[in-house]
């Protein structure tokens, strides 16, 4: 979980827009820079945890090969998967 936050929110946009949040909370209207930081945060860890997340378990799920297969073990064959 902690890697897909980290994933979700080191990417350009998150850095880029908590930098014009920051801002506004410093420089101008700090009711409107929290709310901007609260939806910034809520937005993206519903994104990385509710989207991405079971989207790429769901890839690794499907990626993974099951198969029995026959081989040569010390002269006779057997099954394995």
């Amino acid at each position: 979980i902690l890697e897909s936050l980290i994933g979700e929110f080191s990417d350009f946009t998150y850095i880029f827009n908590s930098i014009g949040t920051w801002s506004y909370m410093v420089y101008s209207s700090w009711n409107i820079g929290i709310f901007w930081l609260l939806l910034t945060l809520g937005s993206g860890t519903y994104r990385s945890l509710f989207i991405v997340r079971p989207n790429q378990r769901k890839i690794h799920e499907l990626a993974r090969l099951h198969t029995k297969c026959q081989v040569l073990r010390a002269g006779t064959w057997t099954e394995i998967q």
